[in-house]
């Protein structure tokens, strides 16, 4: 297979020239520079030039793994060092790695949308399903490369693609297992442990894993080309080790979890113990905030994965809190900290919606709280899109509106769990804020078909979802999450008192069905395309027996995708049994520490 490369560039900036990559040559500081936060500068043409510098982990077609020397005029390129010795003493500057080449996510087809999909149909065959999925994603899974280089589109490739029996690459033998890969990686760290990424033998499954499946889990994206795990892996990822044992551990998880492979789960475990305690070690916290947020963000996805008791969870949680809060003081107080890029800040706004979650099951809330506090100082969303292209507009919006919809979910569980009776007025604003977000939805002229839709569902909205759709049919169903729990929590002195001008709980229930059931209809089998918060708010509101179907379906379907799935799944067949039996709402974190334990929905 003939892979097209990106070319050098030859009269751009200087950072675009060194990474391999066309260089728009926007002055003073070009889009791509601005993009990943690095240095640029413009200087002549060098074609040896000293400071040439390339990040390339790179696996050599040798039967015995060994360290390849530096070439002279090359002292700044960074090559792995496969047999424990460290690198040469050449100084090593700190700059953001190369871009991946973004596999995204498998193509959108059309396909002609039913109201509601029938719901005696449940496919029991899962594993089928994930492997439908992976065949998605893998165009080409026969070729075989001949080095490990972040330059490659990961995607294309199968999961077996460094084995040293696999046929095509007969020049790597099984001697070549015997010794790990390392990465070193630039600036300042911690210590020894934390400055390398290590790429074992067995972590090229797990790398190909997350590239082909792990990837789709990723939900509010800015285009449609675009595979924010991949970029986060190549320009991240394998240049801290506390985010790439995180990530492979959750991968591992995972694999672990849907083949079943006990003891890969062990190992995950143990993987993820290991990343968490080298990210609290990490005294240069500072300067790598977005990437202890990332890493964080990712540690949470195998918390969810796991569908475990909530502790850790909850302590990553305090942890970003707390990093959060010492960010804002420090900037508050006019010191310089290595501000947000556009990865940190919607990771940092999924986190959010995360804070919001785990403060119904019992979490404290504190770093939507300290968001709040950051936004009203300082409008890191807006810092972190500069000079972007026009495409990225779509997705400027969608973070704010995120935002402001997991701050009015935390009011009112707060407002639920004071100790003494809330005012009318707290309860009222909350009503407001969710009134103004509706009459935004009702104005903006991409969301109109929508709700058209979903009042009076047709086979009219047929066809690809786009990317600023999709990101409008999570966000509207989010909205319609946030009316029930308010109708859900609101107490009933309070309800008198303040007049309703919200939807019902019950319609709120069946919009989410829709939603759910269109996106489902309209895109290929993905994580992505499963709210299993949203379908489970949605099934224990609604009375209707065939929404109430169709979501225990759409979730027994996706336990492909993860335990927490099937734990979700059983939760809510458990609330609603308890609700027909008794004919009343139950609080479904009643039920939890009854029947199943308190975990993350």
């Amino acid at each position: 297979m003939n892979r097209t490369r990106p070319a050098r560039s030859k009269t751009g900036c200087s950072s675009c020239r060194r990474r391999k990559v066309r260089c728009d040559e926007t002055k003073p500081i070009c889009n791509a520079c601005t993009r990943l936060s690095l240095t640029c500068s413009y200087e002549p043409n060098r074609t040896n030039s000293s400071e040439t510098l390339r990040y390339r982990p790179r696996i050599a077609p040798e039967a015995k793994l060994k360290q390849k020397p530096l070439k002279e005029n090359t002292r700044g390129n960074v090559e792995p060092s496969c047999s424990g010795n460290g690198p040469d003493n050449s100084t090593v500057p700190h700059h953001s790695p190369v871009q991946a080449s973004p596999g995204g996510p498998p193509p959108q087809h059309g396909a002609e949308p039913k109201v509601v999909p029938e719901p005696g149909m449940v496919n029991t065959n899962t594993i089928s399903q994930l492997d439908v999925y992976e065949a998605q994603t893998q165009l080409n899974p026969g070729y075989i490369p001949a080095f490990f280089d972040l330059n490659m589109n990961f995607d294309l490739l199968g999961e077996e693609w460094l084995s040293p029996h696999t046929p095509g690459n007969p020049m790597l033998s099984s001697e070549s297992e015997s010794e790990p890969c390392q990465v070193e990686i630039p600036g300042p760290v911690s210590s020894n442990q934390d400055a390398t990424v290590v790429i074992r033998p067995d972590d090229h499954r797990l790398i190909q894993h997350f590239l082909n499946v792990m990837t789709g889990f990723s939900k509010i994206r800015s285009t449609g080309e675009e595979n924010l795990y991949s970029h986060i892996f190549s320009n991240m990822a394998l240049f801290y080790a506390p985010l790439f044992n995180t990530i492979l551990a959750w991968t591992a998880l995972h694999l672990g979890q849907t083949r079943p492979e006990p003891d890969l789960v062990r190992k995950a475990e143990e993987r993820y113990s290991l990343a968490i305690t080298m990210l609290h070690r990490d005294q240069t916290v500072a300067i790598n905030f977005e990437r202890s947020i990332v890493t964080i963000w990712f540690a949470l996805q195998f918390e969810l994965l796991a569908a475990r008791d909530i502790s850790g969870y909850c302590q990553h949680l305090e942890f970003i809190a707390d990093l959060v809060d010492a960010h804002r003081r420090h900037l508050k107080a006019g010191g310089e900290a290595t501000p947000l890029g556009y990865v940190g800040s919607r990771m940092l706004v999924w986190l959010g919606a995360y804070d919001a979650r785990g403060a119904w099951i019992g979490g404290t809330g504190r770093l939507l709280e300290n968001l709040e506090s950051f936004c009203a100082e300082y409008n890191f969303i807006d810092a972190a899109f500069p000079n972007l292209p026009a495409s990225t507009e779509d997705l400027k919006p969608s973070l704010r509106l995120s935002l402001e919809l997991d701050f009015l979910d935390s009011r009112i569980v707060h407002l639920h769990r004071r100790t003494g009776p809330a005012p009318v007025a707290m309860w009222s604003n909350v009503q407001s804020g969710l009134i103004t977000l509706r009459e935004r939805f009702d104005r903006d002229p991409s969301v109109a078909p929508i709700i058209s839709y979903i009042n009076e569902p047709s086979r009219a909205l047929a066809g690809q979802i786009t990317t600023k759709c999709f990101n409008c049919l999570l966000l509207l169903a989010a909205y319609y999450g946030v009316v029930i729990n308010y109708h859900r929590k609101v107490p009933a002195p309070i309800s008198v008192s303040v007049p309703n001008k919200l939807k019902p709980a019950e319609l709120a229930a069946i919009y989410i069905v829709r939603l759910a059931s269109l996106v489902g209809r309209l895109r290929p089998p993905s994580p992505q395309n499963i709210w299993p918060r949203l379908l489970f708010l949605a099934g224990i509101e609604t009375t209707d027996v065939v929404y109430q179907d169709w979501v225990v379906k759409t979730l027994m379907e996706a336990e492909i995708w993860g335990a927490n799935f099937r734990r979700t799944r059983l939760l809510l067949e458990q609330v609603i049994k308890i609700q027909s039996t008794k004919g009343v709402r139950v609080d479904y974190l009643d039920v939890m520490k009854q029947h199943s334990g308190i975990f993350i929905v």
